[in-house]
């Protein structure tokens, strides 16, 4: 999996799909984003059902710092986990 880079600064969208077992999407009861940046801060980010789609979330995210960030979804006992890369802007 490719993983996606950023700039200092820049806004960072996350999505995430909900599924059950035999596919079906859904909405778990609670949902939470963790992203983990390169100095080990776990931030919450506010996150918000994607259109009117059941099982369809994103969280909005603008890091700061440079370097590899981690990312997770959690609701129901499902999860899923990403990374993604910010370097500094060559213009700051």
């Amino acid at each position: 999996m490719a993983t996606n880079v950023y700039t200092t600064g820049q806004e960072v969208l996350l999505n995430a799909t909900f599924t059950n077992a035999s596919g079906t999407f859904i909405d778990p009861t609670v949902i939470v984003c963790r992203v983990r940046d390169p100095l080990g801060v776990v931030t919450l980010p506010s996150v918000a059902q994607a259109g009117s789609g059941t099982g369809f979330w994103y969280a909005q995210y603008t890091p700061l710092i440079e370097g590899l960030f981690y990312y997770r979804w959690e609701g129901d006992k499902i999860t899923n986990e990403g990374q993604f890369v910010v370097k500094k802007s060559v213009f700051n």
